[in-house]
């Protein structure tokens, strides 16, 4: 199987460098070797890599810390991207059986139309790592295993922020820095 993604939605998409067209969701083959998670945990790490460098996440980041003027700037940063993400998305999840990844300019795209974009925890935690690279923080991706199951079932985020690893989850709206411990999976 390929080992890059395949537009299911969406026409001639050119990649994360294009604003026009994006996909609403990608699907990626897991090759059938190792553990699902591992793979699903370090393709949306790679994704948020990839699309931290594209121009249009770029150039939104930019506009959502253009107005700040402090000299903690980083700090604000951090604030400005989690309460963006937190605010502007709704958890949904994928359709029983299925793994799809969304697209972060779709998702802006949707915010923008909209006001807010619809997706599970992989597509929150992309968007969010998304614009976390294209300001400069370095992050990755966590899946951990939710209370009361005995898989691992959800995915979250860890942004480094002076020389430590912040724990960030955009869909817990109520605690969304919460520490977790126990049974977890890093993409780095």
């Amino acid at each position: 199987m390929a080992d890059t993604p395949t537009t299911i939605t969406g026409s001639q998409w050119g990649g994360p460098e294009s604003c026009q067209d994006a996909p609403q969701r990608v699907v990626f083959p897991l090759n059938g070797f190792g553990d699902p998670v591992i793979q699903i945990v370090q393709r949306v790490d790679d994704f948020a890599l990839q699309y931290g460098k594209s121009g249009c996440i770029f150039a939104f980041a930019r506009c959502l810390i253009k107005d700040i003027k402090t000299n903690n700037y980083r700090r604000e940063h951090f604030n400005r991207v989690a309460i963006f993400v937190l605010e502007k998305t709704v958890y949904v999840p994928d359709p029983r059986g299925a793994e799809y990844v969304r697209s972060p300019i779709r998702m802006i795209a949707d915010i923008k139309e909209r006001g807010y974009a619809q997706g599970d925890c992989d597509d929150c935690v992309l968007l969010a790592n998304s614009l976390f690279n294209a300001l400069g923080f370095d992050t990755r991706v966590v899946a951990v295993t939710l209370p009361g199951s005995d898989y691992t079932n959800h995915v979250l985020s860890q942004i480094k922020y002076n020389g430590a690893w912040i724990w960030f989850d955009p869909c817990n709206k109520a605690d969304p820095r919460k520490v977790w411990t126990g049974n977890m999976i890093f993409s780095k």
